[in-house]
């Protein structure tokens, strides 16, 4: 385990908090530029100590280790741990080795220490398996269709059945589908004419990566004042939408021909699939989108 301490710029207040962001990458990298110096003290630990942020102290490790992730919690003693991971593969053996591993030795870790932190996982809404354009949230059933939102949901139960008796708590944050700067694939197809066929219609669901880190932070302000939070957020945008749809807008903006969505008509006259995700706990929660609709996110990517 590689170890460098940074001092963040700013004085932490006595009744700072200490934060743990495992498998910290673009969205835990984001929520740390917006989290209040005065207010916390920030590590995190990823398997390449280079390519976590400057100015917090930074571990070295495997995230899925259990003996060298227990060692940097009882270091660290935070009293909140983030965990973002990433899939080690696309595939059914490479989400079972980061998510569920991950999950696994997070609670095999805790287990062994006297401390009780909050947990925030960070899930997806590919959990669910509905896919008759119904409105799903944190109430809903979770019967995911495919090996991703199967590994997704086992983690979460993982943690979330073991946590009471290990003495800790977890919050769920389930994002839909994330775009930002340096997620160019959509916008990719759209420029080289690979738009969704409009006679298929779906529904699609998106949040900007600012507003992930923007969930983040805001679940973190709510714990630090003293509140509970939920088991479990959906965290998407407001404007669930038709992804061939979507896409001749973005073709709009990119003033690009729509070649690839013929049959517009035809979309009136078919059920969509896939599912609408509502982002109502949230918002109740008080979180204030930065994009409210990917027309406003997009936008921001192109004109940035």
């Amino acid at each position: 385990m590689e170890k460098q301490l940074e001092k963040r710029s700013g004085n932490a207040a006595q009744s700072s908090q200490r934060v743990l962001f495992l498998g910290c990458g673009d969205i835990a990298s984001r929520a740390i530029r917006r989290l209040d110096a005065g207010k916390w003290e920030v590590a995190g630990m990823r398997r390449s100590v280079d390519r976590l942020p400057v100015g917090i102290c930074r571990f070295g490790g495997d995230v899925c280790d259990r003996e060298a992730l227990q060692k940097v919690i009882l270091e660290w003693r935070p009293q909140v741990i983030v965990v973002s991971l990433t899939p080690a593969a696309m595939s059914d053996e490479g989400y079972r080795d980061s998510y569920v591993a991950g999950a696994e030795a997070l609670l095999a870790a805790l287990s062994e220490t006297a401390l009780s932190p909050l947990v925030l996982w960070v899930s997806s809404t590919g959990v669910y398996g509905q896919d008759a354009g119904e409105w799903v949230s944190e109430e809903s059933d979770t019967q995911p269709g495919n090996y991703r939102g199967r590994r997704l949901l086992e983690a979460e139960t993982v943690l979330q059945t073991g946590a009471k008796a290990a003495g800790f708590t977890v919050s769920v944050v389930r994002f839909s589908g994330i775009y930002g700067p340096g997620r160019n694939r959509l916008l990719n197809n759209v420029r080289s004419g690979k738009l969704a066929d409009a006679s298929k219609p779906q529904w699609t669901n998106r949040i900007h990566s600012d507003d992930c880190a923007g969930v983040l932070v805001h679940l973190l302000s709510i714990h630090q004042g003293g509140h509970p939070l939920a088991q479990c957020y959906v965290a998407t945008d407001n404007e669930p939408t038709l992804a061939h749809l979507m896409q001749r807008e973005l073709a709009d903006m990119l003033k690009r021909a729509p070649a690839g969505s013929a049959n517009a008509e035809a979309a009136g006259m078919v059920e969509a699939t896939g599912r609408r995700c509502s982002n109502r706990r949230i918002s109740e929660a008080g979180y204030s989108l930065l994009y409210p609709s990917w027309r406003e996110g997009y936008e921001a990517m192109l004109n940035g």
